[in-house]
């Protein structure tokens, strides 16, 4: 696996595993990020990655930081907290 397949992975892990949490569905986040719930699936699936400002906007709506979702800090990460832009 290179280190961009291993990347995406654990991209789409930690986005499906912040969603769970937040008890969302797939067409629930969608309808949050304003894109298709097939959108979603593929985030989450790995088969794509979405653009930096999209990543952005997911780890807004599911309130966690950036970092979390790109696998850097895991579970120690805090969430974001209001006015954290």
């Amino acid at each position: 696996m290179t280190n961009e397949e291993a990347f995406r992975a654990r991209f789409a892990r930690r986005m499906r595993e912040s969603r769970h949490l937040k008890n969302l569905s797939q067409k629930d986040l969608a309808k949050i990020m304003r894109c298709d719930d097939s959108q979603v699936a593929h985030w989450e699936r790995g088969y794509k990655m979405p653009t930096l400002w999209t990543a952005v906007r997911i780890s807004k709506a599911l309130g966690v930081d950036l970092r979390v979702l790109c696998g850097t800090t895991w579970p120690e990460a805090v969430a974001l907290k209001d006015g954290d832009e």
